[in-house]
């Protein structure tokens, strides 16, 4: 599957990450370490070293290219800021993809996840052979929630997963599908 590199939305520019934005990301990720720790599992209370941002940003155009994991820069429209990110991730099974956003904490509570979560669903069921998108959120994050139910997606089973990778606590994950012919 290919995607295209660039979407406009109605407020912001989604962009396929590019070498260059490692200092971009480094900023949101530095900006949003608290908002970020409780529902992202890679996020940390700590700054992002410069490096790593880099690295990440390199991991991330290198794997939209090879067609494994398609992310995209919330952009504002200037493409001066990352206001958050959002991707089709290859991690759900045949036929299907999950979505995964983030939006950054000066932008809450004004549509923007659902604006570009629903542009990404737009443009996952562009490629005929996607059958099912999926969205998987923490059942303590209700404002997250309500993305996938006011884009038509269907809460389909909670399951329990550890909070962060390699740890002991647990967490209740909401997966919502949405599929080709409930569109």
């Amino acid at each position: 599957m290919h995607f295209p590199a660039r979407v406009i939305t109605r407020r912001t520019v989604l962009r396929a990450w590019r070498d260059e934005d490692g200092p971009l990301l480094k900023a949101a990720l530095d900006h949003n370490k608290a908002h970020l720790m409780p529902w992202v599992p890679w996020a940390t209370g700590e700054d992002t070293p410069l490096e790593e941002a880099k690295a990440r940003v390199a991991l991330f155009a290198a794997d939209f290219a090879a067609g494994k994991h398609w992310l995209y820069a919330v952009m504002s429209p200037d493409e001066r800021q990352v206001i958050g990110g959002v991707g089709l991730h290859d991690r759900v099974g045949p036929g299907s993809l999950e979505v995964g956003y983030w939006i950054d904490r000066d932008h809450l509570h004004q549509g923007l996840a659902t604006e570009v979560a629903g542009a990404i669903t737009a443009l996952g069921f562009g490629w005929p052979t996607l059958e099912c998108l999926e969205m998987h959120v923490d059942t303590r994050n209700r404002a997250s929630a309500r993305v996938p139910e006011r884009l038509g997606y269907s809460l389909a089973k909670v399951r329990q997963q550890p909070a962060k990778p390699g740890r002991e606590e647990m967490v209740s994950i909401m997966i919502w599908r949405l599929r080709r012919e409930e569109r």
